[in-house]
């Protein structure tokens, strides 16, 4: 069984998993607003991805999983956006999710230790 803010820290990971996806695959629209907005909004999403997957999946044994499943998720959305009419895929973009999870990692192990105790430790198994 879950513990409550374990299971709420999941659903909003999977929530933020789906508004990834609908934002990646909708008819691009508006105007950028600076050149390179586009790689700094894919940089910041990863590196809240990745800081909410581990809030949802705590332990340190989890991190280098973590970031394997970010980057397959990205890769994956980058393989589905090459599919619709008016996206393309792009390898940039994928170097910006990379860089984005290995800072939600370098942000998260500097502000582990101001994290409530129950944030940090996996579940008792009964």
């Amino acid at each position: 069984m879950f513990s409550p803010p374990l299971l709420v820290w999941r659903v909003v990971l999977a929530t933020a998993l789906i508004v990834v996806i609908y934002g990646s695959l909708r008819s691009p629209g508006g105007i950028e607003l600076f050149a390179g907005a586009d790689k700094l909004i894919h940089f910041v999403t990863y590196a809240a991805l990745y800081i909410l997957a581990w809030l949802a999946f705590p332990g340190r044994v989890w991190r280098w999983r973590l970031h394997i499943a970010l980057l397959t998720f990205g890769g994956l959305i980058e393989i589905l956006q090459s599919q619709t009419g008016d996206r393309s895929m792009d390898g940039v973009d994928m170097l910006a999710n990379a860089g984005g999870s290995g800072f939600g990692n370098l942000l998260l192990s500097f502000c582990f230790p101001l994290l409530p105790r129950s944030w940090t430790q996996h579940p008792r198994r009964g």
